[in-house]
């Protein structure tokens, strides 16, 4: 035997090893396995008794999941990871298993496939969207892409809008409304905004600090007692400290003299800070009101 023949040999031996057992390639079983499937769902048939039902179950299930990894890795092209679109598989696997009447004399590949193949695409239609959408226009917006395609060639141009709703009899409003919710398909992560703000930080692409939130308390607490104060004390307070005017500025607009507004500032500050039992001599900003 030469080097190249018993190099090939061993890269074959390995294939069939790697398969389980009655596996081929494709993901077709042998045809003793199909013999076996066969026998194991005419005794399920005949079989009243729970625990064996059971047993006869989980064999069919275990016998028919190259199958459905076959079948899943026709989505391998998708985001989805492949252990959880093959776990998708399985759960239209058994119900195949329960659903399969053997009296029909059918394969029950045959059988299993549509049914598994059904589940998988109604995972994608329903479970790997970002945000919840209706689910016709989920499936309108799965269909116009084919849709589109096809029309392209058959236009000689882009479709529009128009041109869709007349392939699918809707409106172009319920087009739009699928080309819409096909954007929430996907998200972008926090970290990822991140980046495209240039490496800043999550907070700098989608918030803020907000500094004047401290003063929601200091808020609550001014307003009232602002409204025990005199009309022209309430005023006078809110020019200098809300509007940050100068007493000169102040006193040119009431027609007094800056001396006045000296004290009319003095003695609201002081009666501030009697109703909101501030010590005498600490600082307490009306501008939070």
């Amino acid at each position: 035997m030469t080097a190249r023949t018993a190099s090939t040999t061993d890269r074959n031996t390995h294939r069939s090893l790697s398969r389980p057992a009655g596996q081929t390639r494709s993901g077709r079983l042998e045809p003793a396995q199909r013999a076996e499937i066969r026998e194991l769902f005419e005794e399920l048939a005949a079989t009243t008794d729970a625990r064996r039902r059971r047993q006869l179950r989980d064999r069919l299930v275990e016998l028919n999941l190259p199958l459905v990894r076959h079948l899943a890795r026709r989505f391998s092209h998708t985001a989805e990871p492949l252990d959880d679109v093959i776990q998708v598989g399985t759960l239209g696997l058994i119900k195949a298993v329960d659903r399969f009447d053997p009296e029909r004399k059918l394969e029950f590949s045959t059988f299993a496939v549509p049914t598994v193949l059904g589940e998988i695409r109604r995972y994608f239609r329903d479970a790997t969207w970002a945000v919840h959408v209706p689910r016709g226009a989920r499936e309108l917006y799965s269909s116009i892409g084919t849709a589109r395609a096809d029309l392209a060639q058959r236009l000689g141009r882009e479709p529009t809008n128009a041109d869709l709703a007349a392939q699918f009899d809707v409106t172009e409003r319920d087009i739009q409304t699928a080309l819409d919710a096909g954007a929430g398909y996907a998200s972008s992560s926090l970290e990822s905004m991140a980046d495209s703000a240039g490496g800043v930080g999550r907070d700098a692409s989608v918030g803020f600090d907000d500094l004047r939130l401290d003063q929601v308390e200091s808020r609550a607490d001014l307003r009232p007692a602002l409204a025990q104060l005199t009309r022209r004390q309430r005023e006078v307070i809110v020019q200098r400290f809300v509007y940050d005017r100068s007493q000169t500025q102040i006193a040119a607009e009431l027609g007094v003299s800056q001396m006045q507004v000296s004290r009319l500032l003095a003695r609201s500050t002081r009666e501030l800070r009697a109703l909101l039992g501030v010590p005498h001599g600490q600082h307490t900003s009306p501008s939070a009101a």
